[in-house]
Protein backbone atom coordinates (compact mmCIF):
# COMPACT_ATOMS: atom_id res chain seq x y z
CA UNK A 1 0.00 0.00 0.00
CA UNK A 2 1.18 3.47 -1.03
CA UNK A 3 1.52 6.32 1.52
CA UNK A 4 -0.29 9.25 0.50
CA UNK A 5 3.37 10.95 -0.36
CA UNK A 6 4.27 7.99 -2.52
CA UNK A 7 0.72 8.89 -4.30
CA UNK A 8 1.48 12.70 -4.73
CA UNK A 9 4.81 11.63 -6.54
CA UNK A 10 2.91 9.59 -9.02
CA UNK A 11 0.29 12.07 -9.53
CA UNK A 12 0.44 14.35 -12.97
CA UNK A 13 -1.73 16.85 -13.78
CA UNK A 14 -3.70 15.88 -17.04
CA UNK A 15 -2.30 15.65 -20.50
CA UNK A 16 -2.77 12.02 -21.81
CA UNK A 17 -0.48 9.01 -21.67
CA UNK A 18 3.54 9.26 -23.23
CA UNK A 19 5.55 6.87 -25.28
CA UNK A 20 7.14 6.30 -22.02
CA UNK A 21 4.27 5.05 -20.05
CA UNK A 22 3.48 2.28 -22.98
CA UNK A 23 6.25 -0.02 -21.27
CA UNK A 24 5.02 0.76 -17.79
CA UNK A 25 1.87 -0.28 -18.33
CA UNK A 26 2.16 -3.36 -20.35
CA UNK A 27 4.20 -4.12 -17.32
CA UNK A 28 1.26 -3.57 -15.17
CA UNK A 29 -0.91 -5.54 -17.16
CA UNK A 30 1.38 -8.21 -17.09
CA UNK A 31 2.01 -8.65 -13.21
CA UNK A 32 -1.51 -7.45 -12.13
CA UNK A 33 -3.48 -8.78 -15.35
CA UNK A 34 -6.62 -7.31 -17.06
CA UNK A 35 -9.37 -6.76 -15.63
CA UNK A 36 -12.55 -8.17 -18.71
CA UNK A 37 -15.37 -7.77 -17.02
CA UNK A 38 -16.34 -4.62 -18.29
CA UNK A 39 -15.41 -5.33 -22.23
CA UNK A 40 -17.11 -8.98 -21.51
CA UNK A 41 -20.40 -6.74 -19.93
CA UNK A 42 -20.36 -4.92 -23.17
CA UNK A 43 -20.06 -7.35 -25.87
CA UNK A 44 -22.80 -9.29 -23.61
CA UNK A 45 -25.25 -6.17 -23.77
CA UNK A 46 -24.37 -5.28 -27.83
CA UNK A 47 -25.18 -9.35 -28.43
CA UNK A 48 -28.59 -9.07 -26.85
CA UNK A 49 -29.78 -6.10 -28.48
CA UNK A 50 -28.79 -7.22 -31.74
CA UNK A 51 -30.30 -11.11 -30.98
CA UNK A 52 -33.80 -8.55 -29.99
CA UNK A 53 -33.48 -6.98 -33.28
CA UNK A 54 -33.58 -10.56 -35.31
CA UNK A 55 -36.29 -11.36 -33.21
CA UNK A 56 -37.95 -8.56 -33.90
CA UNK A 57 -37.25 -9.42 -37.77
CA UNK A 58 -38.18 -13.03 -37.65
CA UNK A 59 -41.59 -12.13 -36.07
CA UNK A 60 -42.24 -9.36 -39.08
CA UNK A 61 -41.50 -12.25 -41.39
CA UNK A 62 -43.58 -14.68 -39.47
CA UNK A 63 -46.67 -11.56 -39.79
CA UNK A 64 -46.03 -11.26 -43.19
CA UNK A 65 -46.50 -14.99 -44.59
CA UNK A 66 -48.80 -16.32 -46.69
CA UNK A 67 -52.85 -17.44 -45.58
CA UNK A 68 -54.17 -18.06 -48.63
CA UNK A 69 -55.62 -21.39 -48.02
CA UNK A 70 -55.88 -22.58 -51.46
CA UNK A 71 -52.05 -22.83 -51.78
CA UNK A 72 -51.08 -24.55 -48.47
CA UNK A 73 -53.97 -27.30 -50.13
CA UNK A 74 -52.52 -27.66 -53.35
CA UNK A 75 -49.03 -27.49 -52.60
CA UNK A 76 -48.92 -28.96 -49.01
CA UNK A 77 -47.81 -27.37 -45.83
CA UNK A 78 -45.69 -24.12 -46.66
CA UNK A 79 -42.72 -23.36 -45.31
CA UNK A 80 -41.75 -19.96 -43.95
CA UNK A 81 -38.34 -18.43 -43.56
CA UNK A 82 -38.90 -18.52 -39.47
CA UNK A 83 -39.16 -22.42 -40.24
CA UNK A 84 -35.66 -22.64 -42.02
CA UNK A 85 -33.85 -20.03 -39.66
CA UNK A 86 -34.19 -18.77 -36.00
CA UNK A 87 -32.46 -15.78 -34.58
CA UNK A 88 -29.35 -16.77 -33.17
CA UNK A 89 -28.84 -18.54 -36.95
CA UNK A 90 -29.64 -15.10 -38.56
CA UNK A 91 -27.94 -12.94 -36.31
CA UNK A 92 -24.70 -15.03 -37.35
CA UNK A 93 -25.14 -14.46 -40.83
CA UNK A 94 -25.34 -10.90 -40.31
CA UNK A 95 -22.03 -10.35 -38.54
CA UNK A 96 -19.42 -8.84 -40.58
CA UNK A 97 -15.66 -10.35 -41.48
CA UNK A 98 -12.72 -9.50 -39.59
CA UNK A 99 -11.05 -8.13 -42.46
CA UNK A 100 -7.81 -6.93 -40.21
CA UNK A 101 -4.68 -6.53 -40.86
CA UNK A 102 -1.74 -8.15 -39.14
CA UNK A 103 -0.74 -5.31 -38.23
CA UNK A 104 -4.07 -3.88 -36.56
CA UNK A 105 -4.47 -7.30 -35.18
CA UNK A 106 -1.40 -7.15 -33.18
CA UNK A 107 -2.39 -3.80 -32.20
CA UNK A 108 -5.71 -4.53 -30.92
CA UNK A 109 -4.01 -7.97 -28.41
CA UNK A 110 -1.30 -6.72 -26.01
CA UNK A 111 -0.11 -10.97 -25.89
CA UNK A 112 0.18 -10.96 -29.58
CA UNK A 113 3.58 -12.42 -30.09
CA UNK A 114 6.30 -11.94 -33.56
CA UNK A 115 8.32 -14.81 -34.92
CA UNK A 116 10.84 -12.03 -35.64
CA UNK A 117 11.09 -8.15 -34.69
CA UNK A 118 13.20 -5.20 -36.14
CA UNK A 119 14.03 -2.31 -33.91
CA UNK A 120 14.85 0.56 -34.90
CA UNK A 121 16.93 3.46 -33.02
CA UNK A 122 17.25 0.55 -30.13
CA UNK A 123 19.91 2.44 -28.39
CA UNK A 124 16.83 5.00 -26.95
CA UNK A 125 14.78 1.86 -25.49
CA UNK A 126 14.85 1.61 -21.60
CA UNK A 127 14.75 -1.62 -19.35
CA UNK A 128 11.11 -1.96 -19.07
CA UNK A 129 10.93 -0.89 -23.03
CA UNK A 130 13.49 -3.66 -23.51
CA UNK A 131 11.84 -5.99 -21.24
CA UNK A 132 8.15 -5.32 -23.11
CA UNK A 133 10.12 -6.19 -26.28
CA UNK A 134 10.95 -9.60 -25.27
CA UNK A 135 7.63 -10.50 -24.10
CA UNK A 136 6.64 -9.69 -27.84
CA UNK A 137 9.20 -12.13 -29.39
CA UNK A 138 9.69 -15.40 -27.14
CA UNK A 139 12.01 -16.68 -29.73
CA UNK A 140 14.09 -13.74 -29.51
CA UNK A 141 15.13 -13.23 -33.38
CA UNK A 142 15.74 -9.78 -33.50
CA UNK A 143 17.14 -7.38 -36.06
CA UNK A 144 18.39 -5.00 -33.36
CA UNK A 145 19.32 -1.40 -35.15
CA UNK A 146 21.04 1.54 -33.32
CA UNK A 147 24.55 3.15 -32.13
CA UNK A 148 24.80 3.53 -28.61
CA UNK A 149 27.31 6.59 -28.98
CA UNK A 150 23.77 8.45 -29.82
CA UNK A 151 21.98 7.63 -26.95
CA UNK A 152 20.13 10.85 -25.91
CA UNK A 153 17.10 8.82 -23.27
CA UNK A 154 18.56 9.67 -19.45
CA UNK A 155 16.92 5.61 -19.44
CA UNK A 156 18.13 4.82 -22.86
CA UNK A 157 20.47 1.67 -23.45
CA UNK A 158 24.44 2.05 -22.24
CA UNK A 159 25.57 -0.78 -24.20
CA UNK A 160 24.49 -3.62 -26.14
CA UNK A 161 25.62 -6.33 -23.62
CA UNK A 162 23.86 -4.59 -20.57
CA UNK A 163 20.53 -4.49 -22.81
CA UNK A 164 20.77 -8.17 -24.02
CA UNK A 165 22.75 -10.50 -21.47
CA UNK A 166 19.64 -10.60 -19.18
CA UNK A 167 17.59 -12.42 -22.33
CA UNK A 168 20.06 -14.08 -24.47
CA UNK A 169 23.28 -14.13 -22.20
CA UNK A 170 26.04 -14.02 -25.42
CA UNK A 171 24.00 -15.67 -27.86
CA UNK A 172 23.94 -12.58 -29.98
CA UNK A 173 26.15 -10.93 -32.65
CA UNK A 174 27.11 -7.38 -33.16
CA UNK A 175 27.56 -6.14 -36.59
CA UNK A 176 29.22 -2.28 -37.36
CA UNK A 177 28.25 0.15 -39.63
CA UNK A 178 31.35 0.75 -41.90
CA UNK A 179 30.54 2.72 -44.76
CA UNK A 180 28.07 6.13 -44.37
CA UNK A 181 26.21 6.46 -47.51
CA UNK A 182 24.06 9.82 -46.26
CA UNK A 183 26.72 11.99 -44.31
CA UNK A 184 29.43 13.59 -46.38
CA UNK A 185 33.23 13.64 -45.45
CA UNK A 186 33.38 16.82 -43.90
CA UNK A 187 30.71 16.58 -41.46
CA UNK A 188 31.82 12.64 -40.48
CA UNK A 189 35.20 14.36 -39.71
CA UNK A 190 33.82 16.82 -37.48
CA UNK A 191 32.05 13.61 -36.11
CA UNK A 192 34.90 11.49 -35.84
CA UNK A 193 36.29 14.36 -33.55
CA UNK A 194 33.26 14.44 -31.25
CA UNK A 195 32.91 10.13 -31.13
CA UNK A 196 36.94 10.05 -29.96
CA UNK A 197 35.87 12.10 -26.81
CA UNK A 198 32.70 10.50 -26.01
CA UNK A 199 34.00 6.73 -26.63
CA UNK A 200 37.93 6.50 -28.32
CA UNK A 201 37.32 2.46 -28.87
CA UNK A 202 34.40 3.17 -31.14
CA UNK A 203 35.25 3.72 -35.02
CA UNK A 204 33.52 6.24 -37.42
CA UNK A 205 32.18 4.79 -39.95
CA UNK A 206 33.76 6.04 -43.79
CA UNK A 207 31.86 8.37 -45.77
CA UNK A 208 31.28 7.18 -49.65
CA UNK A 209 30.81 10.98 -50.56
CA UNK A 210 32.48 14.61 -50.34
CA UNK A 211 30.15 17.79 -50.62
CA UNK A 212 33.09 20.38 -51.17
CA UNK A 213 32.05 22.56 -48.12
CA UNK A 214 34.26 22.26 -45.02
CA UNK A 215 32.54 23.17 -41.87
CA UNK A 216 33.69 26.45 -39.84
CA UNK A 217 32.69 27.45 -36.12
CA UNK A 218 33.29 30.48 -35.07
CA UNK A 219 32.83 32.22 -31.28
CA UNK A 220 31.16 35.54 -30.68
CA UNK A 221 29.86 37.24 -27.28
CA UNK A 222 26.43 36.18 -25.87
CA UNK A 223 24.85 39.75 -26.70
CA UNK A 224 26.24 39.56 -30.68
CA UNK A 225 24.75 36.10 -31.10
CA UNK A 226 21.26 36.53 -32.23
CA UNK A 227 22.52 39.49 -34.85
CA UNK A 228 25.35 37.43 -35.94
CA UNK A 229 23.28 34.09 -36.41
CA UNK A 230 20.47 36.22 -38.44
CA UNK A 231 22.99 38.08 -40.54
CA UNK A 232 24.90 34.25 -41.09
CA UNK A 233 21.51 32.76 -41.98
CA UNK A 234 20.83 35.61 -44.07
CA UNK A 235 23.36 35.29 -46.30
CA UNK A 236 23.46 31.54 -46.73
CA UNK A 237 19.43 31.63 -47.84
CA UNK A 238 20.63 34.47 -50.42
CA UNK A 239 23.63 32.28 -51.90
CA UNK A 240 21.12 29.24 -52.13
CA UNK A 241 20.56 28.00 -55.99
CA UNK A 242 18.19 25.16 -54.65
CA UNK A 243 17.04 23.24 -51.33
CA UNK A 244 16.76 24.99 -47.90
CA UNK A 245 18.57 25.90 -44.95
CA UNK A 246 18.11 25.94 -41.23
CA UNK A 247 19.26 26.75 -37.95
CA UNK A 248 19.55 24.92 -34.74
CA UNK A 249 19.46 27.19 -31.58
CA UNK A 250 18.55 27.61 -27.80
CA UNK A 251 14.66 27.60 -27.12
CA UNK A 252 15.13 30.14 -24.71
CA UNK A 253 16.65 32.89 -27.53
CA UNK A 254 14.24 31.09 -30.37
CA UNK A 255 11.40 33.88 -29.47
CA UNK A 256 13.75 36.96 -29.74
CA UNK A 257 15.60 35.53 -32.52
CA UNK A 258 12.71 34.94 -34.90
CA UNK A 259 11.47 38.21 -34.64
CA UNK A 260 14.64 39.65 -36.44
Amino acid sequence: MLTADERALLHRQPGGWTPADVPLLDEAAELLGEDERAAAARRDRIRMMEREYAEGVLEIARGSRSIDVEDEAEGGEILGVTDLIDADRLLERQEEADRLTTAQRAAADRTWAFGHVIVDEAQELSPMAWRLLMRRCPSRSMTIVGDVAQTGALSGTPSWADALAPYVAQRWRLTELTVSYRTPAEIMAVAADVLAEIDPALRPPRSVRESGVPPWDRAVPDERLAAELVAEASREAAGLTDGGSGCWCRPAGWASWARR
